[in-house]
Parts: C-alpha cells; sequence; structure tokens
C-alpha cells in the first residue's frame, strides 16, 4: 500500500511540471511563428525603424500600466485565471496584426498582446512556484522553470525555419494567423489541465470582507512595502530594468542586420539557431554546478556573456564574428531569466507573489519603453549597428550593481 501511496504522489507532482511544460512550450510555438519576420512585416508597410519602434513603445508601455493590476488579479483570482486571459488576449492581438495594415492598427494589435502578457506575466511562475513549494519542492523551481523554458525554445526551432519560408515566399501576414491559432490552442490547454491555485492573497486572507478595487489596492500596497523593505528586491529590479533598455535594440535590429550581412531567405534559420542558443541557455541556468555558487556570482557571469560578445560583435561587424558574437549574447540571455526568478523569489511571500514580480515587470518595461525611444532615435540618426556598441555598454553596467548586492548580501538570503 505504501509503494502504491509514493507512485501516486509521484505522478500529482509530475502532473504540475509536465502541465507548466506544455502550456509553455505551446505559448512559446505561438510567438515563435512572428520573431522571425516581425520587424519585416512593419517595415513592409512603409514604417521606418523609428516607427517600428514607436509601435513596440506602444506594447511597451501598455505592459507598463497594467501589470500590477493585472499582477493583484492573479493573487486574488487566480493564477489560472491570469494564465488562460492572457492567452486569450495574446490570440486576439496577434489576430488583429494578421488583419491591419496601417501603424495604428498595429498599435491596436500591440495593446491586446500586451494585456494578454501583462495578465501572464509572473503568474505562470508563481502558479508554477505554489504548488512546488506545497509538495515541498520549492529547490527545484530553477531546474523545472530552466527545462520548460529550454523545450519551449527547442519547439519554435522547426517553427521559426516554417515561418521564415512563409514570409519569405508566401505573405508576411500568414505567421500572425498561425500565432494566433497556437495562443487559442494554449489558452484551451491551460484551461482544462492547469491545477487551481491552493493559496489566496495575503491582504485577502487578512481581511476577507475586502473585495473587488479595495482588495486590488490592498494586494498592491502590501507588495509595495515588500519591495521597499528589502533593498536586494530594489537591486534586483534596477538590474533587470537596465537590462531590458540594453537589450531593445538588439531584439528590434537583429532581423535588419543579418538581413543586410546574410540575406532574408536565411532569417529563419538563423532564427531557428537563436531558439538553440537561447535553449542552451536555459540548460546552462539548471546545471547543479551553479548551485554552488552565489546567485549574485551567476548574474554577473550571465550579464558579462550578455554584454562583452555584442560590445566586440558590434565593433568588428564581420560575418564570421558577428553571429557566433550574437549566439553567447542569447546564450546569457536564456541562463538570466530562470537564475533572476529564482533567486527574487526567494524574497518574497507567497501570497504576494504575483504582485511583486508584475511590479518588478513594470518597472522593466519602463526600461524596455526608454531602450526603444532611444535606440529607434539613434537608429535613424546614425544606425542600427551603433546602436549596439551603446547597448553593449549600457548592459555591463549592470556588474557594478550585482558586485555592490553581493558585498550587502554574502548569504544567499
Amino acid at each position: 500500500m505504501n509503494k502504491i501511496f509514493r507512485f501516486y504522489r509521484h505522478l500529482r507532482q509530475r502532473e504540475v511540471e509536465e502541465t507548466f511544460l506544455i502550456v509553455q512550450v505551446i505559448a512559446a510555438m505561438a510567438g515563435g511563428f512572428i520573431g522571425p519576420t516581425y520587424v519585416l512585416f512593419l517595415l513592409s508597410h512603409n514604417l521606418n525603424t523609428f516607427q517600428v519602434n514607436l509601435v513596440n513603445v506602444f506594447f511597451m508601455s501598455s505592459l507598463f500600466l497594467l501589470q500590477t493590476p493585472t499582477g493583484a488579479v492573479a493573487d486574488i483570482l487566480g493564477r489560472k485565471f491570469s494564465v488562460t486571459a492572457g492567452q486569450l488576449f495574446w490570440a486576439l492581438g496577434a489576430f488583429v496584426y494578421f488583419l491591419s495594415t496601417s501603424f495604428w492598427g498595429f498599435v491596436g494589435g500591440e495593446i491586446l498582446a500586451a494585456t494578454g502578457k501583462s495578465f501572464m506575466t509572473g503568474a505562470f511562475e508563481a502558479w508554477l512556484f505554489d504548488h512546488l513549494a506545497s509538495q515541498k519542492r520549492e529547490k527545484e523551481y530553477r531546474k523545472i522553470l530552466s527545462h520548460a523554458y529550454k523545450w519551449g525554445r527547442l519547439s519554435i526551432i522547426p517553427i521559426g525555419i516554417v515561418s521564415g519560408y512563409i514570409g519569405t515566399h508566401v505573405s508576411l501576414a500568414l505567421p500572425w494567423l498561425l500565432a494566433a491559432s497556437f495562443s487559442l490552442l494554449a489558452f484551451v490547454t491551460a484551461w482544462f489541465f492547469l491545477k487551481p491555485d491552493g493559496t489566496l492573497s495575503c491582504s485577502l486572507s487578512e481581511a476577507p470582507n475586502r473585495r473587488g478595487i479595495g482588495a486590488l489596492l490592498s494586494v498592491t500596497k502590501d507588495s509595495l512595502k515588500i519591495i521597499l523593505k528589502k533593498p536586494i528586491i530594489i537591486g534586483l529590479i534596477a538590474a533587470w530594468t537596465i537590462l531590458t533598455f540594453g537589450v531593445q535594440a538588439f531584439n528590434m535590429y537583429w532581423a535588419i542586420i543579418f538581413k543586410d550581412t546574410f540575406g532574408q531567405q536565411y532569417l529563419g534559420i538563423i532564427f531557428s539557431i537563436l531558439m538553440v542558443a537561447i535553449a542552451m541557455g536555459y540548460a546552462a541556468a539548471s546545471h547543479e554546478k551553479l548551485d554552488k555558487n552565489h546567485p549574485l556570482a551567476n548574474l554577473s557571469l550571465v550579464v558579462a556573456i550578455i554584454g562583452i560578445p555584442m560590445l566586440v560583435g558590434s565593433l568588428f561587424p564581420f560575418a564570421f564574428l558577428i553571429l557566433p558574437a550574437f549566439l553567447l549574447h542569447e546564450i546569457g540571455r536564456g541562463a538570466f531569466d530562470p537564475i533572476f526568478s529564482d533567486y527574487i523569489n526567494t524574497f518574497i511571500p507567497s501570497g504576494l507573489r504575483a504582485t511583486v514580480n508584475s511590479l518588478g515587470a513594470a518597472f522593466s518595461n519602463f526600461g524596455s519603453i526608454a531602450g526603444l525611444l532611444v535606440s529607434g532615435f539613434i537608429s535613424v540618426q546614425t544606425s542600427p549597428l551603433f546602436t549596439w556598441k551603446i547597448s553593449s555598454v549600457t548592459i555591463l553596467l549592470i556588474l557594478p550593481i550585482l558586485f555592490v548586492l553581493f558585498k550587502k548580501h554574502p548569504h544567499l538570503q
């Protein structure tokens, strides 16, 4: 009987991580359809590089405004509600993009997609962390998160090749319709298979008579107190914000630079190779050797990998150098997310986890907005490649912040 019970418990434990993996992979595949041709699609409608960035500014601005209230919604109505609502809104945004041909049509699609992402940001990871914690398995969080992220990126490889071919030979709009379809599939999968939350937010459990806007404000207020009481969280969010500022030029101009260097017909293949690089980063983040290091030391190493190769590659933009440099950059970015998420969540109470993560994401999105505007302006005045030089140096400015945090927090918590 004990063996049967242990086997059943093992299946229940696996159910959480397998559900997270499946939904994560489907959602990643949805985004994979638009990755290779996103910027080229906008340029094909007579937008310049600054206008392309400006479209994305509406996305990031919407995230900035929506992430905190939607994070509080996740802590009040449940992580499952947020994940499913997020996938539905993202699908609507992709479908609007498929139908649109004008700047403001694209902006409408971005706002809908941003609403979806704001619901999902932090909520799905909080769902995983809390369910693992309920099984006393929270130490496995980074490994499971990295594993899911890795397979999400690997699943994009064939998607990226197909999307690149469709964009080159059929239509630059069709990948958006395919993205919407896969996001709807992720919505249905999450709706039927995600387990409901087992915990309420701190604010609701302490004040059960509060509802609606009062509850949302209470959760947000308590989350801000948590952030302000812990300088380590402030420092980590600051590092995150600088990173999101710096990477916008790479996000927006890789397709333009590699199109000029290698040709548009190879963008789908290059995109797939980049997904392999990010998956390698996720795999590296789950390696057991990292457990022996302080998380801030691991983050410092990752930031160096993100910034230094691209500084060298942008200074010497030869084809044989710039692509390997970008691959190293993507490996570092893949490793950053799970290491960062694992460390910052150790300082956040369960009932406020989604809201605190959303507040952090809101600040990081402010960095994204600034990065898009600055890199867009500079690219018009100079060139996309020049923005990569500035962005690389900016990213390396994170290292002194992490060093100061390490001096003040030499222990894991």
